[in-house]
């Protein structure tokens, strides 16, 4: 499967809908954490559940290179998007300060 991109509005972690997600792939995705300090590598739990299912954290990650290696070894993927996409270690961005601020 591959990973797509995702636009989304919901400022709960756990929502299908979070607004922090950056790229998923099938029960695999990646998201900015809340606390604007990481990367989280969440998998989708009870996926046959009526409510559609919850993300967990299952890593946590400042850096591109660790990010890297556990989305590889969680979905099979290259991960040549989160290298395009992510810089190498995480940081404050300006989109991120204005989310916050909303």
């Amino acid at each position: 499967m591959n990973a797509t991109l995702r636009t989304n509005g919901d400022r709960r972690e756990s929502s299908d809908g979070y607004r922090g997600e950056i790229i998923r792939s099938g029960r695999w995705r990646v998201i900015e954490g809340t606390c604007r300090r990481q990367w989280v590598l969440q998998r989708l739990t009870r996926a046959w559940s009526p409510d559609g299912g919850r993300w967990e954290g299952e890593h946590y990650c400042q850096t591109r290179e660790a990010l890297l290696r556990l989305w590889t070894a969680s979905t099979g993927e290259d991960g040549a998007l989160l290298v395009a996409l992510l810089p190498e270690r995480f940081r404050l961005t300006q989109a991120t300060i204005n989310r916050k601020e909303v």
